[in-house]
């Protein structure tokens, strides 16, 4: 990243504000600015994604519970289902994938995504990009 305004050689500073990218000068006497779009990972990746479960023979009622706000069929049918691991597989977006898994894991139910969904569900950032806020600089470099 450039580190000094174009106009008045101030030092710029560089933030994330939703969907946009500003660059802006820090001096209150100049008027530079530059903002651009910045596309938020999840939302630019259109694959389908299916979450499947496997056979879930000692299920507790928590995690019976957790399956069958999925579905209308009731807990008998899902413990059943799950049982046999014959659940429906849940078929989504990047984004409702990202956030069935964290239903999902927080119920400590053990899944796959397929295809291989590229996003680290430890590190949102790598779904939903830097969080608001100023962006670091990168470092001037050395001579």
């Amino acid at each position: 990243m450039k580190e000094h305004c174009p106009d008045c050689s101030s030092r710029l500073h560089h933030f994330r504000s939703g969907g946009s990218l500003v660059v802006r000068c820090s001096s209150p006497a100049c008027a530079w600015e530059v903002a651009t779009s910045f596309p938020v990972p999840i939302f630019c990746d259109d694959v389908r994604y299916s979450i499947s479960i496997p056979p879930l023979p000692d299920a507790s009622a928590a995690v019976l519970i957790t399956l069958n706000q999925g579905f209308t069929h009731g807990i008998p049918v899902t413990r059943t289902l799950a049982i046999r691991g014959e659940l429906p597989p849940f078929v989504g977006s990047a984004l409702e994938t990202w956030h069935e898994a964290q239903r999902l894991r927080g119920a400590g139910i053990p899944f796959q995504i397929e295809p291989s969904y590229p996003f680290d569900l430890d590190t949102p950032s790598s779904a939903f990009g830097i969080p608001d806020g100023p962006i670091i600089a990168d470092p001037p470099a050395s001579a």
